[in-house]
């Protein structure tokens, strides 16, 4: 609940302080009407909300499936270290399609956009950071692109900073380059390309430190054995309704759905980001522990102090 006004379980203060007032200012206008909404929301926090808000037991409640059908989901294990992990990109980096790149935090957004344009510097062309302390100015030039189907960028790195209420032209591609703490972040990640019903691919890509502090809800969905978009909208959508998503494994589901596939047209919709990981080697023990020893060495003091979760 540190989102909506509650302190979290490492006693942050809220993010959104006065929201968890709104249920005592309620206590003075007890039969004023009430309207509540939320683009993303799973039934545990919708619980809270009402609790919160002191909404009555007969509350009508209209919920809408977050599931966008188009957007096909696909998780991959990568290195710890940032040039292991993404030397994928580097060989066709010049061809690459338009594609957000969700971060974590400032730090993994800057190391990420370090390398690249320090393996290809051509990339700056095309290839920008956003972020929470990304000048103002600076920021409505990558909007006002992201949002111009012809604009020049497209390779944008970003923390959750950039999202809400932006509508991406010709954007069908999205890297989370580590796993989000909530599952609510995921869905609003990976919502926002294919917003014209255009065929998307959603990449998920973490290693061995990045699902350390994800909530148990989100480590599901990278683990997962199954139907990976069946586990991503549980929490979001009633049991009858979780049955009807994809009564049948396809391809165009998520990379699970596609071991199970029978419609022998499955190389018809496959994406590049798909082709350019496919000859990619898993990530070893070796690749997934070595960056273990840097990072408790040079990085711990900095990571205890803030963590660096800004957006």
């Amino acid at each position: 609940m540190f989102l909506w006004g509650e302190k979290d379980d490492e006693d942050r203060d809220a993010f959104r302080k006065w929201f968890s007032y709104l249920g005592e200012l309620r206590s003075i206008f007890p039969s004023a009407s009430v309207l509540a909404l939320s683009a993303t929301c799973t039934h545990k926090i919708s619980r809270r909300v009402r609790k919160v808000l002191n909404l009555k037991e007969d509350t009508t409640e209209i919920r809408l499936s977050p599931d966008k059908p188009n957007i096909k989901l696909a998780v991959k294990k990568i290195a710890n270290s940032v040039d292991l992990g993404m030397a994928w990109m580097i060989d066709g980096l010049d061809s690459f399609p338009r594609t957000i790149i969700y971060c974590t935090s400032i730090r993994d957004a800057s190391k990420l956009y370090h390398y690249l344009t320090s393996e290809v510097p051509d990339c700056v062309s095309f290839c920008d950071m956003f972020h929470s302390e990304t000048p103002d100015s600076k920021k409505k030039k990558i909007l006002d692109d992201l949002c111009n189907e012809n604009g020049s960028l497209r390779i944008v790195i970003a923390t959750s900073a950039l999202g809400m209420g932006i509508d991406m032209a010709s954007a069908n591609n999205v890297i989370l380059y580590g796993a989000p703490k909530q599952l609510v972040e995921v869905i609003q990640e990976i919502g926002r390309v294919g917003r014209d019903g255009t065929p998307a691919l959603a990449l998920l890509l973490y290693n061995s430190y990045h699902l350390r502090k994800a909530e148990q809800e989100v480590r599901d969905v990278y683990i997962s054995q199954t139907c990976r978009r069946k586990v991503l909208l549980k929490p979001f959508v009633k049991e009858n309704e979780l049955g009807l998503i994809s009564r049948d494994p396809h391809h165009t589901c998520c990379d699970r759905c596609v071991l199970l596939c029978r419609c022998n047209d499955c190389q018809k919709d496959v994406f590049l980001l798909e082709k350019m990981l496919k000859d990619e080697p898993p990530a070893s023990e070796s690749d997934t522990n070595s960056e273990s020893t840097e990072l408790y060495d040079d990085d711990v003091e900095l990571l205890m102090e803030s963590d660096i979760e800004l957006e």
